[in-house]
C-alpha cells in the first residue's frame, strides 16, 4: 500500500463483503487469458475496470470457484444504454430459490432498490437516501 493511501482494510469474512464479492465475480464478463502466479501481470479479456476488478477478486479467492458454484439461470449483459448488468443465479445450499445479482452505475442500480443493509439492519430506501 502506498504511504498516501488511506484505505480501510476489508474483512473477507464479513457477510456483506461476501455478498458483494459474489456479485462482482458472477456479474463480470472479464476473464483471465493467462495463469501467471503474479495476478497483477496476468493478461485479461475485458475492459480496464473489469480487468482490475477480477484481479482484486482473484487475490481474495479463485473467481472460477465462485462462478462454478453460482449457476447462472439467466443473464442480462451490460450495455451502455442500461448501464447495469444482471444475473439470476441458483446459489449453493439455497434449494430451488433464485437470487438476482445486479451491478452497474449507482444512479441506475439505486432506482431498482427498495432497501439497503447498514451493519446488521435492513433499512428502507427513500428518495432522500438515494
Amino acid at each position: 500500500m502506498f504511504k498516501e493511501d488511506n484505505f480501510l482494510p476489508f474483512d473477507s469474512t464479513d457477510v456483506h463483503f461476501k455478498q458483494l464479492f459474489d456479485i462482482a465475480c458472477v456479474n463480470s464478463d472479464a476473464v483471465f487469458l493467462s495463469d501467471e502466479i503474479d495476478i497483477n501481470i496476468r493478461k485479461t479479456k475485458g475492459d480496464a475496470t473489469e480487468s482490475g476488478i477480477i484481479k482484486f477478486l482473484e487475490s481474495v479467492k479463485l473467481i472460477s470457484e465462485v462462478r462454478t458454484i453460482h449457476k447462472k439461470v439467466f443473464n442480462v449483459p451490460f450495455n451502455s444504454t442500461n448501464k447495469w448488468m444482471a444475473s439470476i443465479v441458483r446459489k449453493p445450499n439455497n434449494g430451488k430459490n433464485l437470487t438476482l445479482f445486479v451491478k452497474g452505475a449507482p444512479e441506475r442500480v439505486l432506482t431498482m432498490c427498495t432497501s439497503y443493509y447498514h451493519q446488521t439492519k435492513k433499512i428502507p430506501i427513500d428518495n432522500i437516501s438515494r
